[in-house]
């Protein structure tokens, strides 16, 4: 019997408890005020705007991110950010995509040993058919509106957190592959 802190990588377990602490107690607190505010408007108290909170929300997180210490934690907090705001819809939030219609992320076989090709596709898109982790898929990926940074951050995150990787993608490998 395995128990989760012996199955977790430890660099994966270091980034998690990060996370957990990140936040200060101003941070926890502007939190506790939106939660309290929560349902209600500046011009309406009694009218909902939920992405309003969600910004607030947002903000708080980020925060938080950027007073990691360690780099890469930092690079895979942010990319775990951008990965709920652009590829979750379609890939899950788990990775694991949607049979048929999204391939999976996670632990999968199509880049895992290849950040460049990760890298091309969150850049220019994908159509066509493919096959991964031995299934087809074939709809379209558009091109991604992100930095380079953001880009490093998503595929770090990806590639730790799904596919058991240390490998670390750096905003200059995306810039290069850019302006090819």
């Amino acid at each position: 019997m395995y128990s989760l802190v012996s199955v977790i990588k430890p660099s994966a377990l270091l980034i998690c408890i990060l996370l957990l602490f990140s936040c200060n107690t101003s941070d926890k607190k502007d939190a506790n005020e939106i939660r309290k505010t929560k349902g209600t408007t500046k011009s309406n108290p009694k009218k909902t705007d939920k992405k309003e909170i969600a910004i607030d929300e947002k903000q708080i997180l980020l925060d938080s991110i950027y007073e990691i210490k360690d780099p890469k934690a930092k690079k895979i907090a942010l990319g775990k950010l951008i990965y709920k705001d652009n590829c979750a819809l379609c890939h899950q939030n788990d990775g694991k995509g949607k049979t048929t219609y999204f391939p999976p992320l996670r632990n999968s076989d199509f880049f895992a040993n290849n950040p460049e090709k990760a890298i091309k596709v969150v850049l220019g898109g994908h159509s066509g058919p493919i096959i991964v982790n031995g299934e087809a898929y074939n709809l379209t990926m558009k091109a991604q509106n992100l930095n380079d940074e953001e880009i490093a951050s998503v595929i770090t995150y990806v590639l730790n957190i799904f596919n058991n990787s240390d490998y670390e993608v750096k905003a200059d490998e995306v810039a290069e592959i850019r302006n090819k």
